[in-house]
């Protein structure tokens, strides 16, 4: 939301959201299968999504264009992710291209330094890259508490979610390593 707090947007015809991506996790749920219908096969690489208007129906055909599943309207959801890059003028959109104004780690490694060094986070001499890495995560990387999730996905009963939270899916994935070396 817009002072950072977690909203769900529901599904419909026609809605699009448009967010930050890089800077706002995201998720788009999964859907249960239509009742009766078989599970979904592994396909090919190569194959299509395509809306057959004469029937109203989406198809999933293979490369060679032999249908290979059929959808009704209801059953599909598409979840597009397009990243766009805007420039003041023409010499930025060069140097984007050109990368002639890129940052190599060192610099960038430098400059997020002195920004935790700016906020208060240490004083004096740096500390060692690993720790620096450690607090570089814990300062610039935010994802929601499970508190957050519960909130957003707790009255969503069949989403993703909230069955993680009921325990029908691993309720979390943890990696922390104070040794990282960078």
């Amino acid at each position: 939301g817009p002072k950072g707090e977690g909203v769900v947007v529901p599904a419909r015809r026609g809605l699009g959201v448009v967010l930050d991506a890089e800077t706002c996790p995201h998720h788009s749920d999964v859907f249960e299968p239509t009742p009766g219908r078989k599970p979904l096969p592994k396909w090919p690489k190569g194959v299509r999504l395509q809306f057959e208007a004469s029937s109203g129906q989406w198809t999933v055909a293979s490369g060679n264009g032999r249908e290979l599943e059929r959808f009704e309207d209801r059953e599909v959801r598409v979840s597009t992710q397009m990243k766009l890059h805007c420039f003041r003028d023409d010499d930025e959109y060069q140097a984007y291209v050109e990368h002639t104004d890129d940052l190599d780690v060192e610099t960038a490694f430098d400059m997020m330094t002195e920004d935790l060094r700016h906020r208060g986070r240490f004083s004096g001499p740096a500390p060692s890259r690993g720790d620096l890495a450690v607090m570089m995560i814990h300062e610039y990387l935010r994802w929601p508490t499970p508190e957050e999730v519960a909130r957003c996905w707790g009255d969503r009963p069949d989403s993703v979610f909230a069955k993680a939270l009921a325990g029908a899916a691993p309720k979390r994935i943890s990696i922390s390593s104070p040794s990282a070396k960078l």
